[in-house]
């Protein structure tokens, strides 16, 4: 299961071929993998480009961190986190509509 949170986490923070929160939540929902439409759209090198860490790896930490915030399992995120989650500021209710197709609890 940590293997997909970190997948979608990925997914979100790289955003493939340009694509938007919500396009990224309903192909994880279609194809019913995040790790699954990660390899369909990331393409696997044979080795990382120097000094840049591996996006899932990256992920996975990132969860990591954000698990000490997370009270009952329930992701409090506000703005600020947005930001550093995909790197520039993002709509608040595009996160909600996102976060809400992943999952029924999680909440912005």
């Amino acid at each position: 299961m940590h293997d997909e949170q970190a997948a979608l986490v990925a997914l979100l923070q790289r955003r493939p071929e340009g694509m938007r929160w919500p396009e990224i939540t309903a192909e994880v929902l279609e194809i019913g993998s995040a790790l699954e439409v990660w390899h369909r759209l990331v393409p696997a090198t044979l080795i990382g480009a120097p000094g840049q860490p591996d996006a899932l790896e990256s992920a996975a930490q990132d969860m990591d961190r954000w698990a000490i915030d997370l009270p009952e399992g329930r992701a409090q995120i506000d703005s600020d986190r947005h930001a550093g989650v995909v790197g520039a500021p993002v709509d608040a209710e595009e996160v909600d509509a996102a976060l809400s197709r992943v999952s029924p609890t999680a909440t912005a």
